[in-house]
């Protein structure tokens, strides 16, 4: 921005509204903006290794069942049965009611920690519904496959999905992946699941309780309205392959991290997810094929009086933040590999009070049409506005959802794909 004395030259004038008229432009894009800098070089495509195995037939083994918290812990719960049910003290076994259809269970709990079925009490913390027939448990509007464990917990009732793994995986898969996209890309989406969720249920899970949550915090799982007749074939034709990964002669399942977009070049995994087992075996590539993907590169904006409302509101000691006049995201920033780890803030006429903001709180305090969408930026100050430029979608670990698709357009295998974006892996079989 021009010094306050030259406000009055007919350049300057012109110039700052040259600059309102960019901002306006910028404002009206809502989200992401095609590509507008000069991408990475592609990798050729006879350069991607082949993968140290292939897929085979399945041992002949029992595939496990995973544990999925459904939504949030809340005072109530509603579920339905669309057909008979047995429903079984969790700890027990012992049956506590069967009936042949269950429309409106209103679960609560009592104040000595018991469960209440429709106001009823139920003589169990914690208990299990067992369905006669697949996929007719309902919850939240959404149907699941296998039996649901309902619990009471600290005055809250929390759901939990308990469910083949292979009978979870195509709704994951439909959900993470668009499902009109090439069935390679979705049978490498469906290996790079499987092996997170065995790499979480192995490693002792999110919770003694559950394995994963149902949202993007693990993998979005919505139940069977996400599967697709390609999501189940991609899941059937890659049945029991995970990511593997040798450890000093021990072969371990591979954290298989995936992500949106990842801006030209993924991240290393101990970069992003210290001190997690097996991640230093999740390491960055060069990737120039997700260059199509709207969010690519991208822009968000935001007035910088709006933002310092909401940081002096949201913030412990934000209050005392006086107006924004400057921002930069200087060298000292940024992490060795060269993600975002706080923002710097200006606030005084002089430009030397310096508020560093750190990451995290810097994307929640923009408003959801004006996401910040990755830990790869730069911000400016333009206008009065805190302007954000940045590249790709996500964490950056692991397979971009974008360029595997690419890849998967171009002809290449899942195999193919998943040796590109897990060079330290190998293909193996956990069941």
């Amino acid at each position: 921005m021009p010094d306050e004395k030259n406000f009055e030259s007919n350049a300057s004038r012109r110039f700052l509204i040259g600059v309102l008229a960019l901002l306006a432009a910028l404002i009206l894009v809502s989200g992401c903006t095609p590509p507008e800098t000069i991408p990475p070089p592609l990798v050729p495509l006879a350069t991607l290794s082949p993968p140290k195995t292939i897929f085979s037939e399945p041992a002949a083994r029992i595939v496990p069942t995973i544990r999925i918290k459904l939504g949030d812990d809340a005072p109530e719960a509603v579920v339905k049965i669309h057909g008979a049910f047995r429903l079984a003290d969790l700890s027990t076994g012992r049956t506590l009611l069967a009936g042949a259809r269950m429309d409106n269970g209103h679960f609560t709990c009592d104040q000595h920690g018991l469960l209440l079925l429709n106001a009823q009490s139920l003589p169990a913390p914690r208990v299990e519904i067992l369905p006669a027939d697949d996929g007719t448990v309902e919850v939240f509007g959404a149907l699941y496959h296998g039996r649901l464990r309902v619990m009471a917990v600290r005055g809250q009732v929390r759901l939990v999905n308990a469910v083949d793994l292979e009978q979870y995986l195509p709704s994951v898969v439909g959900q993470e992946m668009y499902p009109s996209w090439h069935l390679e890309a979705l049978k490498a989406q469906a290996v790079a699941a499987r092996s997170y969720a065995l790499y979480e249920m192995r490693r002792g899970g999110a919770d003694p309780e559950f394995d994963l949550f149902a949202t993007q915090k693990s993998q979005a799982y919505p139940g069977m309205n996400s599967e697709t007749d390609n999501s189940r074939q991609a899941v059937k034709e890659t049945r029991g392959v995970i990511l593997a990964f040798d450890d000093g002669g021990v072969e371990r399942v591979l954290p298989a991290f995936y992500h949106s977009t990842c801006g030209g070049h993924t991240f290393n995994a101990a970069d992003v997810f210290p001190g997690r087992p097996g991640v230093d075996a999740v390491r960055g590539v060069a990737c120039g094929y997700c260059t199509s993907a709207k969010c690519y590169r991208w822009q968000a904006v935001v007035p910088a009086e709006t933002f310092r409302r909401e940081f002096q509101a949201d913030v412990p000691g934000g209050a005392a933040m006086c107006p924004i006049n400057r921002a930069a995201v200087r060298p000292d920033d940024l992490t060795a590999d060269g993600r975002v780890r706080t923002v710097s803030l200006w606030t005084t006429p002089d430009k030397s009070q310096r508020w560093p903001v750190p990451e995290e709180t810097f994307k929640q305090l923009f408003p959801p049409d004006q996401k910040v969408r990755s830990d790869r930026f730069s911000v400016s100050f333009v206008a009065g506005h805190l302007l954000v430029s940045g590249a790709g979608y996500g964490h950056g670990v692991g397979m971009c959802q974008f360029g595997a698709e690419t890849l998967a357009a171009g002809g290449r295998k899942a195999e193919a794909i998943l040796s590109y974006y897990y060079p330290a892996a190998h293909l193996a079989r956990a069941y």
